[in-house]
């Protein structure tokens, strides 16, 4: 007891000069050391080592974690012939027989195409369309038995707002499925994408489009001597008069969901089977649109400001039908139809060309994109919660088991 009280004696006379311990590189002495603010700076700044100061060096900035134009196409082109390989060795092969399958054909490589089944018959008994179609009718009796499309039920029951909330929520779901989007159409088409290919895959969204038009303000009376608005006498109120004056009027404002063949898809190879969008790096959407809709996208901004970068019809084209826009697995889903994303119009401004819109991992953020082909850079690389504000991929794959 007695050494335990002289201890603490001692150690009461101690007075801490500092709350972490001594490093290996600091005296143990009490010499002052200089203060250092720990708060990170918010920018990238320029730091300079005593060394190099000394020895007259430039400063060292520090890295920025942004993704600019060049890296973005770069990994959009590797990122686009990398999964397009993986494509073509594992799966395209599969997906063309079971397309031919379904449009009752046999596979390319069957022995009835060879010489020596020449004159044989080709008769193909279609059980691939007989499996999906009794697939399609349980789908559409599973979803469309019963009076209401959906049911959404508040978590707790007993809470009067809750349970407003859940009333609410179901009678906009219920009014969009029925009204803006085409949901048995939608859902079948899922189910056929599935049995077909065993995947299919939607693009989800809020389309909001405005038009130049006229909107009518209120505009008030203006008295030619005193150039005031003129006052009613029985109320003192401004006289005011309806009147057209040029305005974006909005076209299309509703939510959409729009099935897209898996072929026009591009994930990496690594993602995980059960979450492919989720866990792959980087997502790829290929779009088909015609000359004249990619050149409205870069005279006329979307709702956040943004346009596409200005090229020239020859440009446009130029870059936009790359080689892998013919697609055999796209031929095998026609069959003996002619291909209709094909240059086969006359008309000017209808040709089709390929935008890709490209949702790139790039430090710990994700980035969006647009590409024409592979060549040409569309807009700058943006992260995805200032496009999207769930901060979401907006593409949802499906499969069937």
């Amino acid at each position: 007891p007695a050494r335990s009280e002289r201890l603490g004696d001692r150690m009461a006379q101690i007075t801490p000069t500092n709350n972490r311990p001594p490093q290996p590189t600091e005296p143990v002495t009490g010499r002052k050391r200089k203060q250092v603010n720990s708060t990170l700076p918010p920018e990238p700044v320029a730091v300079t080592l005593e060394g190099d100061a000394l020895n007259g060096a430039a400063p060292v900035e520090a890295a920025s974690t942004g993704l600019d134009a060049a890296k973005a196409l770069e990994l959009a082109k590797d990122a686009y012939e990398s999964s397009t390989d993986y494509v073509d060795d594992n799966f395209r092969k599969k997906w063309e027989t079971n397309l031919r399958y379904f449009d009752n054909r046999h596979a390319a490589d069957s022995k009835y195409y060879k010489d020596a089944y020449k004159h044989r018959h080709k008769h193909f008994r279609p059980k691939s369309r007989s499996i999906a179609r009794r697939m399609e009718a349980l789908v559409a009796n599973a979803f469309f038995s019963h009076e209401k499309l959906l049911t959404v039920e508040p978590i707790n029951p007993n809470d009067p707002m809750s349970a407003a909330t859940g009333e609410m929520i179901g009678s906009l779901m219920e009014y969009r499925l029925r009204k803006t989007i085409p949901w048995f159409l939608t859902l079948v088409g899922a189910m056929q994408d599935a049995v077909k290919t065993g995947v299919c895959v939607s693009y989800n969204y809020w389309c909001y489009r405005t038009k130049p038009g006229f909107e009518t303000v209120q505009v008030p009376y203006i008295d030619e001597a005193t150039g005031q608005p003129a006052l009613d006498p029985a109320t003192g109120q401004p006289m005011m008069f309806e009147q057209q004056v040029p305005a974006q009027v909005v076209a299309e404002d509703q939510p959409k969901i729009e099935l897209f063949p898996v072929e026009y898809l591009r994930i990496s190879p690594n993602a995980r089977w059960d979450r492919p969008i989720e866990t792959s790096p980087y997502v790829g959407r290929m779009v088909p649109m015609t000359v004249l809709d990619v050149k409205r996208r870069m005279s006329n901004a979307d709702q956040s400001g943004r346009k596409w970068k200005q090229l020239d019809d020859a440009e446009i084209k130029a870059k936009g039908s790359f080689k892998e826009s013919t697609d055999s697995t796209r031929q095998a889903r026609l069959g003996t139809r002619q291909d209709p994303t094909e240059d086969h119009t006359e008309v000017s401004g209808y040709e089709i060309v390929w935008p890709i819109e490209w949702f790139i991992e790039h430090g710990d953020e994700r980035y969006v994109f647009w590409t024409l082909g592979t060549d040409c850079l569309l807009s700058d690389p943006e992260p995805l919660a200032d496009v999207y504000l769930h901060n979401r991929v907006p593409i949802t794959m499906g499969y069937c088991v």
